[in-house]
């Protein structure tokens, strides 16, 4: 029960670092809004925006993590069995060469190497990279270039 005491508390974040910040953002998103529009107004918009954003990126990443107020010694977690998942995308490499050789029309081969190169990326991703084990805010922040990744698939597969 100590550490209920604990989840309660709130990093004090020293306004140094808010104004330092702030002022940042700021002075970067006036010269983006001016940059991009070259008037008054998209520079004061730039500069709002980008004071608000700086902001309230200090103020997310002073939260406390919910990690940081676990017991000193957290519960053993039982580990990936790496033997296996190498062995999976050994199989998943075999069957890639297969499907690459086998004879079959261009867009099937591409559609079906794309997916096994998802399937293998997620298995590296989530056991390797151990993106299994943290909190979902990190699964969150892996997963956002994705949708700029399957806009830039879809252009390469057009192009055939």
């Amino acid at each position: 029960m100590q550490y209920a005491a604990e989840a309660t508390k709130t990093a004090a974040v020293p306004r140094l670092f808010l104004w330092g910040f702030g002022t940042a953002g700021l002075v970067l998103g006036v010269i983006d809004g001016y940059l991009l529009q070259e008037t008054l107004a998209a520079a004061a918009a730039g500069g709002i925006m980008g004071a608000l954003l700086a902001v309230g990126g200090v103020l997310l990443a002073s939260k406390p993590r919910p990690q940081d107020l676990l017991p000193a010694e957290p519960p053993h977690k039982a580990q990936p069995n790496y033997l296996l998942i190498w062995a999976v995308l050994f199989v998943l490499t075999v069957v890639e060469i297969f499907v690459a050789f086998a004879g079959l029309p261009r867009t099937y081969v591409l559609l079906a190497l794309v997916l096994l190169a998802i399937w293998k990326a997620l298995l590296v991703a989530l056991y390797y990279m151990h993106l299994r084990f943290e909190p979902r805010r990190l699964w969150i922040l892996a997963a956002a270039p994705l949708p700029l990744a399957v806009i830039l698939v879809i252009a390469v597969i057009q192009e055939f």
